[in-house]
C-alpha cells in the first residue's frame, strides 16, 4: 500500500527506498522483502533513532515494541518523516497498545497488528 500510495514520489526518483527498523520480527522482516522484491521495491535497514528522513525514503516501518521487547517512542520520528512526505507504517503488538499510545495517535498511517 505505501509504495502504491507514493507511484507520483516514485516517478520523480526511482531509486527511493524503504526505511525499515532493524528491529522487526523476523517472519515480518521476510514478507516485505517477499513482497519488496516481486516489486522491485528497494530495502534500506538501520537503527530507528538513527533515522533522517529525505527524498530518498518514500517509507519508513516501525515495529513497536521491537523484536527484543524494547519500547521507543517514534512519536518524533514520524512527524519528521510525515514532514518530508515519508509515509509511516507501525508494526505494533495489539496488546501492548493497552499500555502505549496507538500508532495513529502518533501520526502513523499505517498500522499492522
Amino acid at each position: 500500500m505505501m509504495y502504491e500510495s507514493q507511484s507520483r514520489k516514485l516517478k520523480s526518483n526511482p531509486n527511493a527506498k524503504i526505511f525499515i527498523d532493524k528491529n522487526i520480527f523476523h517472519q515480518t522482516k521476510e514478507v516485505i522483502e517477499t513482497r519488496a522484491e516481486a516489486r522491485a521495491i528497494a530495502l534500506e535497514y538501520g537503527d530507528i533513532e538513527s533515522f533522517t528522513p529525505s527524498d530518498e525514503y518514500i517509507g519508513l516501518v516501525i515495529q513497536y515494541p521491537d523484536s527484543h521487547g524494547s519500547v521507543y517512542d517514534p512519536s518524533d520520528k514520524i512527524k519528521e518523516a510525515k514532514d518530508k512526505g515519508i509515509l509511516v507504517t507501525v508494526i505494533a503488538d495489539i496488546l501492548s497498545l493497552t499500555l502505549l499510545t496507538p500508532p495513529g495517535e502518533m501520526g502513523a498511517e499505517y498500522s499492522y497488528r
